[in-house]
């Protein structure tokens, strides 16, 4: 009875270890090797690349993206002095930025990676009562070494109907409502939100989210226990 016993304990801890792995795997970022692999603790934001007719996609876009990535525990260079740098190398273009070798232009600024953006898409189309804001966007990650690590493309638009929520059983009423709304997104389009959401679900939301930086509050505290561990184990 007691080896009965025994087999089935032993059985039901094969069992809670190995689910435990299999969830620890299907759970673990696809990036993550990489990175760790890479070292990646430092990015550097470059000027994006504008393939659109709006002249302020790229600066919109160097003011969201260091939030986002810092949150997700990475050290991000400030983008204005990046910016003063570069133009002190002669580098004005984000074309020209985006031709340089990677290394050199991670060793301007000892970082561990560099990220480009480039701006494919950024404006309005306007349909009779209606207008579409939309923006598609392309990144990649790489390395100081010069190794592409990552890469994502995102693509969000948004309705001017949306903004419609008015109830009215009158159809000339919803038409009106349905005009203005397409005028005002076609004269003061809001680029910003669009930009802020394609950033949070690129980098944190989709199967493109970068793995936990170094600086991440979760990361710190995984340091922390492993320091612990290895602390009681030398006094052992």
């Amino acid at each position: 009875m007691d080896l009965k016993i025994f087999r089935y304990a032993v059985s039901l801890t094969l069992i809670v270890v190995l689910s435990a792995c299999e969830t620890s795997t299907q759970h673990k970022n696809p990036y993550q090797d990489s990175f760790d692999a890479a070292g990646i603790r430092s990015i550097l934001v470059v000027p994006g690349v504008n393939r659109s007719v709006n002249i302020y996609a790229p600066g919109t876009m160097l003011s969201v993206l260091p939030t986002v990535l810092a949150d997700e525990g990475y050290y991000v260079f400030p983008v204005n002095t990046v910016k003063f740098v570069l133009e002190h190398e002669g580098l004005y273009e984000a074309a020209d930025v985006h031709s340089m070798q990677t290394s050199k232009l991670a060793s301007m600024f000892g970082a561990n990676a560099v990220l480009y953006v480039t701006v494919e898409q950024w404006d309005t189309q306007y349909v009779v009562i209606d207008s579409t804001t939309g923006i598609e966007l392309k990144f990649k990650l790489v390395t100081s070494s010069g190794e592409e690590i990552w890469n994502a493309t995102k693509r969000v638009d948004k309705s001017s109907n949306e903004n419609n929520n008015m109830e009215t059983n009158s159809v000339l009423a919803q038409l009106l409502g349905s005009a203005i709304s397409a005028a005002m997104e076609r004269a003061f389009p809001d680029y910003r939100p669009l930009a802020e959401q394609a950033v949070q679900e690129v980098f944190i939301l989709d199967n493109t989210r970068f793995p936990a930086g170094p600086y991440h509050p979760s990361k710190i505290v995984e340091n922390k226990e492993a320091a612990n561990v290895a602390a009681s184990e030398r006094e052992m």
